[in-house]
């Protein structure tokens, strides 16, 4: 089963970096998801490893073996687009056989290899029926059992549900890890959708501006992330502060915000000076300030302020409060006490994390183009 190598590959179109210098491993019987915002470079990095585009520098190395000179066809890829390219007029049976068809196999090696992919997939519906008779789903279901089929050992991915009602699509990403896993699979899953990826990936690869930002798990991705950027962009919202270490004391430094608030943190090591503090708006606890609490706000990773927005969304309840150290997003549990718009509140930072500030500036190192 293949591992993938990405070695130093770039990519431009015309004055436009898709691919700059990108380095990436993957392991045989891994499923990868690679996400970063549009136009990252993600879409355009599986067409390389598929070999759809030519690098303008740097190789691509499956099992070892380089792969610029292989045709697309000798690579036993299994490629499935957003786009689902079954072909109109033939039936869902001679679309899923297509592949071991044309290699010429005897027929009943393509009839058994066809059954196996339907039966994969659990795809029940009628085998004469044409492509547009069959719902999204269901088109999708037999565009994978058609990469199946091929014999395909590694499975590009691109944006395989986009295309997908998100019911039919949360149900059909667990059976793809499924099979995948089954068959001993390696797999490269590009997606804009960060729960799609954090649900079924083994590690995840963040891309920006044609490079890569972080690999992990979706664990580490979260937990630990490397940069501002990784910080925001796992989760979608962080608040971020600047400020200056005043102190340190073990393995904890105490920053100083630009307005005099005081945040303890577990600093990473070589971080000096001005810094930058992130806070996940799940890692505040929110607290009416009944009798006006903390009025000197000497106590460290407390802040005061006042709620200015509410919004219930579901599993869990936003507030945006204003500070001292300016507006500052909270995420509560849903069974929590609901507070209304204009309550002064405390806010305890219990988890921060703190990064060397970034020399082209805040706003440019998490800004998503």
């Amino acid at each position: 089963m293949p591992n993938v190598v990405v070695v130093n590959v770039k990519k431009r179109y015309g004055e436009i970096v898709a691919l700059d210098g990108v380095n990436l491993e993957i392991k045989d019987r891994e499923y990868v998801c690679i996400i970063g915002p549009s136009g990252s470079g993600k879409s355009t990095l599986l067409k390389v490893i598929a070999g759809i585009l030519e690098p303008d520098e740097g190789q691509v190395y499956i099992d070892g073996i380089p792969v610029s000179e292989i045709p697309i066809e000798e690579r036993r890829l299994g490629i499935v687009m957003q786009d689902i390219m079954l072909f109109p007029h033939m039936n869902i049976w001679d679309n899923v056989i297509y592949s071991p068809v044309v290699k010429g196999l005897q027929y009943n090696i393509v009839r058994e290899k066809g059954l196996t992919a339907l039966s994969l997939l659990e795809i029940d519906a009628d085998l004469n029926s044409l492509p547009n008779e069959l719902s999204r789903g269901a088109q999708q279901k037999v565009a994978l059992a058609r990469a199946l089929a091929a014999d395909a050992k590694l499975l590009l991915l691109d944006e395989p549900l986009g295309s997908i009602d998100a019911r039919t699509a949360r149900v059909l990403r667990y059976e793809l890890r499924r099979i995948v896993k089954s068959l001993g699979l390696t797999a490269i899953h590009v997606t804009h959708n960060q729960e799609e990826a954090m649900s079924i990936a083994d590690r995840i690869v963040i891309m920006r501006r044609g490079k890569v930002e972080q690999v992990g798990t979706p664990i580490e991705l979260y937990a630990s992330p490397k940069t501002p950027f990784v910080c925001r962009f796992i989760g979608g919202e962080a608040n971020f502060f600047e400020g200056t270490i005043t102190e340190r004391n073990g393995t904890l430094a105490t920053i100083k915000l630009k307005n005099g608030t005081k945040i303890v943190a577990e600093e990473l090591r070589g971080i000096n000076g001005k810094v930058v503090v992130a806070i996940r708006p799940e890692h505040i606890s929110i607290t009416e300030d009944k009798e006006e609490m903390y009025s000197d706000l000497s106590s460290e990773n407390v802040l005061k302020g006042r709620i200015i927005e509410v919004n219930f969304l579901g599993s869990y309840i936003r507030y945006v409060v204003d500070t001292d150290e300016g507006e500052i997003i909270v995420k509560a549990p849903r069974n929590a006490i609901v507070l209304r718009e204009n309550t002064p509140v405390l806010l305890n930072i219990n988890k921060a994390y703190v990064f060397n500030y970034p020399e082209e500036g805040l706003e440019r190192a998490i800004a998503y183009e």
